[in-house]
């Protein structure tokens, strides 16, 4: 660590930054420079310790002189006529730091990337048991709580062996063959016999066929026509006893099997496997994507503020988990890098609450004017 000589009407004592200043001691040691060179240097500071950058490190980094940033942290860098007169940052060196704080802010992250987490595993776990049973599996869970882009990120890890397909509406028997042909590569022209009985070749009993969104086929078809649809998917299962993973949400199950528990019989029967993924997303899921993008678990006494609003971090995204599911929380995470990598300083509770902050104030309805 390299150690600082602060002037002795600053504070002495000495942290762990790398710098050998605490943060005290560098506001004043800096109280001289104009208000953008103050906040340039408080930015150096803190990327520093981040870093663990000494002076001379984050100098090299940043192309400046070493010297003469230690000068001007030292209290030494003063017109040698008058050494009263400290000088301020080189504009040159200002510029440097302005410079390098922007390609540091363009090199972060600004989106959520995919993490592997408790429910993921699950669902990789039921596909492979889909697929070595070759027996239909029905996936439930609430909705966001990372079904489809689990199973997408499954679909590309085993390109080969795997199809998966997304109901939409509108689907009914012949709108289901053509999707699935279209993902295995088999031509989806014809009549439902003709491309069924394509199918029935192509998907053998290694591969595993994927059916995300299942439960909206019961909203696109008529009761024949949903009967026809599962009447196609039981042909395609018994040439081969392929591996079929159906996903839906839990409420949607439920209705399903109720309302049509006949013509499921053939299906329910030969799937015996009927996993659940939660009615809300895990706690651990939650840890495990903030951890992964650099916030830590918050204390339950953390409390921030954001303009006029108080936050308390723990309680907001378990209200956040448990009312809305994970994309809200994915989605105020992928908000707040924005704000850090505006920073160019890593991501804090402080900007996930300013995310908060800002959806709550966008869907806000404005003031009447016409008052005025």
């Amino acid at each position: 660590m390299q150690t600082i000589n602060i002037p002795s009407s600053q504070p002495s004592k000495i942290l762990t930054h790398p710098w050998g200043y605490s943060n005290e001691a560098l506001r004043a040691a800096i109280t001289h420079c104009s208000q953008e060179n103050q906040r340039a240097l408080q930015w150096a500071y803190a990327y520093s310790l981040d870093q663990n950058h000494t002076v001379s490190q984050f100098a090299e980094s940043a192309g400046i002189s070493s010297n003469t940033l230690a000068k001007i942290l030292n209290g030494s860098y003063v017109n040698p006529r008058t050494p009263a007169e400290r000088y301020d940052l080189p504009e040159s060196m200002a510029q440097a730091i302005q410079s390098y704080q922007a390609k540091v802010a363009a090199s972060m992250p600004t989106q959520v990337d995919y993490v592997s987490t408790d429910t993921c595993r699950k669902i990789f776990y039921n596909c492979n048991l889909a697929r070595e049973s070759r027996s239909p599996v029905f996936l439930t869970g609430a909705s966001h709580i990372g079904k489809t882009t689990a199973l997408e990120k499954y679909r590309d890890a085993n390109p080969q062996n795997t199809y998966l397909v997304t109901v939409t509406a509108g689907m009914g028997a012949k709108g289901v063959a053509v999707a699935i042909a279209e993902e295995c590569g088999v031509s989806s022209s014809g009549s439902l016999a003709t491309i069924t009985r394509r199918l029935r070749k192509a998907i053998t009993r290694e591969k595993l066929l994927i059916l995300d969104d299942f439960h909206v086929l019961t909203l696109s078809a008529s009761p024949r026509g949903f009967l026809a649809a599962m009447e196609f998917l039981r042909a395609i299962y018994d040439a081969d006893n392929c591996g079929m993973l159906f996903s839906t949400t839990e409420f949607d199950y439920t209705r399903i099997i109720t309302s049509n528990v006949e013509t499921l019989h053939q299906l329910l029967r030969r799937g015996i496997h009927r996993p659940h993924l939660g009615k809300m997303p895990l706690k651990a899921d939650v840890k495990a994507i903030l951890a992964a993008h650099g916030l830590k678990w918050p204390s339950k006494s953390m409390t921030l503020h954001v303009g006029k609003n108080t936050y308390q971090p723990a309680a907001l995204i378990q209200e956040l988990a448990q009312t809305a599911g994970l994309k809200v929380i994915t989605e105020r995470l992928r908000y707040a890098l924005r704000f850090a990598a505006t920073d160019a300083a890593p991501v804090t509770w402080q900007h996930f609450c300013t995310a908060e902050y800002k959806v709550n104030e966008n869907q806000t309805a404005p003031a009447n004017d016409w008052k005025d």
